[in-house]
């Protein structure tokens, strides 16, 4: 087995495009789409001032070094992270976040749940069940996300999300019969919108992406989430991809056609349903 590109050993394969790649290939591959997604959307203009979500995971540790060099000479874009602490013990090593930014030379602005609202994580444990909580937690921390953005003059908020993310949140919405979520959204302002770089690429690619280019332990597990109806559906979509590779890019064009945007042209701005 040889790497299409270049005959080198390959590292990943693609079922839906039917090509083995090697490490540096697949690297190239992954931020040809990133870029190209950043080109379509008009992610990036002069004076823009983009922040990294830093949730920790290595997804998000990957887009702040990948924007971090894609921006390096841009001096009129400004690039800075955002780090929420929830108080959950052992989650978020936020010390350590905040490091790996200030090493880049990249700003973080922190929030926290203890700090900047009326209640500690207990409280959004023990109110509404499993289920709540973790939609609560979600919406509170996106919010908070978004009350730094517009504090700090932020235009724009890079997520983590990958193809699977967006294509499981779409359906889950279908599902549940939220089809307004969907749709173009009117009369929001003051609202910093969020992009997904990674919208494109399958999570085994952007996990294997992350790992080459800034390898690290994964977060833990949050100790308070439990299995819900985006781990239901999520589950089932990739029980179906297995046999219908390219189900999550028909999806997510489906989300697209329904919110009024181009292919790749990926900009939200309500809270996105996925697990934190």
């Amino acid at each position: 087995m040889q790497c299409n590109k270049c005959g080198n050993e390959p590292v990943i394969f693609q079922q839906y495009s039917g090509r083995h790649l090697c490490r540096k290939h697949a690297v190239l591959d992954i931020e040809s789409r990133i870029k190209r997604d950043v080109r379509a959307g008009h992610w990036m203009r002069p004076g823009d001032h983009l922040a990294i979500a830093l949730s920790g995971n290595k997804r998000s540790r990957a887009l702040l070094c990948f924007f971090q060099k894609l921006t390096a000479r841009r001096r009129d874009i400004r690039l800075s992270a955002i780090v929420i602490d929830e108080g959950i013990p052992g989650q978020r090593d936020v010390p350590a976040l905040v490091a790996m930014a200030e090493n880049l030379g990249i700003a973080c602005y922190l929030g926290s749940f203890g700090k900047d609202f009326p209640l500690a994580t207990g409280d959004v444990v023990h109110d509404g069940g499993s289920g709540s909580t973790c939609a609560r937690c979600r919406q509170l921390r996106h919010d908070l996300i978004g009350t730094i953005a517009q504090r700090e003059g932020i235009t724009r908020i890079i997520s983590d999300r990958t193809l699977e993310d967006k294509a499981t949140g779409i359906l889950a919405n279908i599902l549940l019969g939220r089809v307004e979520n969907l749709l173009p959204k009117s009369g929001r302002r003051n609202t910093v919108p969020w992009i997904d770089p990674l919208g494109s690429v399958p999570r085994a690619e952007a996990d294997l992406y992350a790992d080459f280019l800034c390898p690290g332990a994964e977060m833990p597990r949050c100790p308070y989430r439990e299995t819900g109806f985006f781990d239901e559906v999520r589950d089932m979509m990739e029980t179906y991809t297995e046999r219908h590779p390219a189900t999550p890019y028909s999806i997510s064009v489906i989300g697209e056609a329904l919110h009024g945007e181009c292919p790749s042209s990926r900009t939200r701005k309500e809270a996105p349903f996925h697990a934190a």
